[in-house]
């Protein structure tokens, strides 16, 4: 049985909160104005261009995702490479990205043909006003129910585009494991960076061949440079006991050192020389965020301090169980609530309604959906294996 980590499933959870934080300030104009040193907006430039964007960073709570998963899909892999099918391991990844996904993405659709449209608020975004725009078409239910494709990911569900790459590399990831497990770290290291700049480059191409600027986030082009960001944390899974056996013989003044570095690169994007358009790449951000998430995972399943036991807390392991279903769920919950109360109470509140809506039909789409799911993903995976099993033991009696 391979090792599971708690303090990784608090992450993830605590990610997903900051995520959704995102998008509620997302819903404010005052969020997108360049306030950046203007005199009367002290604290909202805090909260947009320092450190303390940790709490609503919706762009590194998904690179730390990605360093996650590339973590927790290796670990049985590290133990039992050999013992690892792909057809059991791709059904149960299916059913646990997929399902709660398809019933989230017809509930957006279906919410964004019966939730009447604000025409106009000057209270809210660009941002808010340009949600819910595209008719549901089948062409664009077919693209979502494919998932893996091209597609407009932002037509009614902003925040799909994440699991579009989280698919397509499941389908490869067993075969990245044998990579992984057989090289040693440098070449991993090289290999991911390979990846990276094959998938910069390839948005180099759109741009200057076809004319292209923004492609669209579910590029083929960006999943080859997530790929990179999954053997991330594939390396933390296969070295974690050496890793974690070092980072207990450090002193205490390192520790604190390593968590400092861990946030100023995981924010990198927000607060660091943010006028320099050269140091904030695609590439560049991605790789500082994806260290910075490196050395937070690394802290949380290696550090023996107060903070890191924070992360097994009742409440915080709760919000780790719900975290997919809340990363699902809270854009179309802050869209309907918001719009539909829009008038008759104070945006705030609506905000604030919405957010809690979010919280507890997140509890209800992980008990009713992604429970249900993710239990059929397992007895499906223990059949097939038995199967497997059953056909590698049977006597050859033909051969007899």
């Amino acid at each position: 049985m391979e090792q599971r980590f708690k303090q990784a499933d608090a992450l993830r959870g605590l990610a997903a909160l900051t995520v959704m934080l995102c998008s509620i300030f997302l819903i404010f104009p005052v969020f997108f104005a360049r306030t950046q040193g203007q005199s009367g907006f002290l604290l909202l430039n805090l909260l947009k261009h320092s450190p303390i964007s940790l709490i609503w960073s919706a762009h590194s709570a998904v690179i730390l995702f990605f360093v996650l998963s590339g973590f927790v899909l290796a670990l049985p892999f590290t133990d039992r490479l050999g013992e690892q099918r792909y057809v059991p391991f791709l059904f149960k990844r299916i059913c646990r990205i997929y399902i709660p996904y398809i019933a989230v993405v017809l509930l957006a659709m279906s919410a964004s043909m019966i939730i009447p449209r604000i025409d106009y608020a000057p209270d809210m975004s660009v941002w808010f006003h340009s949600q819910w725009r595209i008719p549901v078409t089948m062409e664009a239910l077919f693209a979502h129910l494919l998932l893996i494709g091209q597609f407009d990911t932002d037509a009614f569900q902003y925040t799909i585009w994440s699991l579009v790459h989280e698919m397509r590399i499941s389908i490869i990831f067993p075969f990245l494991m044998v990579i992984v497990m057989r090289l040693n770290w440098k070449f991993n290291l090289l290999l991911a960076l390979f990846c990276s700049g094959l998938g910069h480059a390839g948005k180099y191409v759109l741009f200057h061949l076809y004319g292209n600027p923004t492609p669209p986030l579910s590029s083929f082009h960006a999943t080859i440079h997530y790929i990179a960001l999954f053997i991330i944390g594939a390396l933390l899974a296969k070295h974690r006991t050496g890793l974690i056996s070092f980072y207990q013989k450090l002193g205490r003044p390192v520790h604190v050192a390593l968590l400092l570095a861990a946030v100023l690169l995981y924010t990198y994007d927000t607060w660091f020389l943010p006028s320099v358009g050269r140091l904030h790449m695609w590439i560049v951000n991605d790789w500082a965020i994806a260290a910075g998430s490196f050395l937070l995972l690394w802290w949380a399943i290696a550090s023996k301090s107060s903070a890191q036991a924070g992360l097994v807390w009742r409440s915080l392991q709760g919000l780790g169980r719900i975290s997919y279903s809340l990363y699902l769920v809270h854009p179309v919950l802050l869209l309907t609530m918001t719009r539909l109360l829009y008038g008759l109470l104070p945006l705030w509140l609506n905000v604030i309604l919405g957010a809690a809506a979010a919280l507890g039909v997140s509890v209800l789409l992980h008990r009713f959906v992604e429970l249900p799911a993710m239990q059929l993903g397992r007895q499906v995976e223990r059949q097939l294996n038995r199967r497997d099993y059953a056909r590698l033991t049977e006597p050859d009696i033909a051969g007899k």
